[in-house]
């Protein structure tokens, strides 16, 4: 009994320390299947992988062949999400650039903070797009036109956008609204009807 306890507790040990010791060589296949798929041409090299313990996810460090970081893959509990942090960077990116260059918006202050994740069976792509934003003329109406504007950007730039989540302050009154977007829903209502007032 004192063996079988304190293998267990060993297991444990291990277990909370580096993630499921089962579930990280699995992790570490994925993370390699999708970078033959998503990078072919490039001699990738990746990491043994840490365990996070408070979100459960699993991390791998990829490098090329001079030993340069070139992204980090997140491999989501239960293995089903990775997240490509390249790819991440490179929407959040887009998205400033796009709001900057394009958005007829007045705001004192924005933040983007995207999400770029595929699902580990067949490499789906989702993007998932959140913006914050605050000013003093930041409408409900004007809000709705903008959001509607960033899902046909992201349909004629060939992103798969899964959900758009705005969350914008009216400085002028000092109200706080939340607008949430996925593609399949966007023409079953009224944009400006489904902007809800936050706390």
């Amino acid at each position: 009994m004192l063996i079988l306890a304190v293998l267990y507790l060993g297991y444990s040990t291990i277990r909370t320390l580096n993630g499921n010791p089962l579930s990280m060589p699995k992790a570490k296949k994925i993370a390699n299947e999708y970078l033959n798929q998503a990078y072919p041409d490039n001699k990738l090299i990746i990491s043994d992988g840490t365990y996070n313990i408070k979100f459960g996810n699993y991390y791998f460090d990829i490098k090329g062949s001079s030993d340069t970081n070139v992204n980090e893959l997140v491999i989501q509990e239960g293995l089903k999400t990775i997240e490509d942090t390249n790819k991440t960077k490179e929407l959040n990116e887009k998205v400033k650039q796009y709001i900057t260059a394009n958005s007829n918006l007045s705001f004192e202050k924005m933040e983007v903070n995207g999400t770029v994740f595929f699902t580990s069976d067949n490499f789906k792509r989702n993007d998932n797009i959140w913006i914050g934003l605050s000013g003093e003329d930041l409408t409900n109406e004007k809000i709705a036109n903008f959001g509607k504007s960033i899902m046909n950007w992201s349909k004629e730039n060939g992103l798969s956008l899964n959900r758009l989540t705005i969350d914008f302050t009216n400085l002028t009154f000092n109200e706080s609204f939340r607008l949430t977007l996925e593609d399949n829903k966007l023409d079953e209502q009224d944009i400006v009807n489904m902007i809800k007032k936050t706390e």
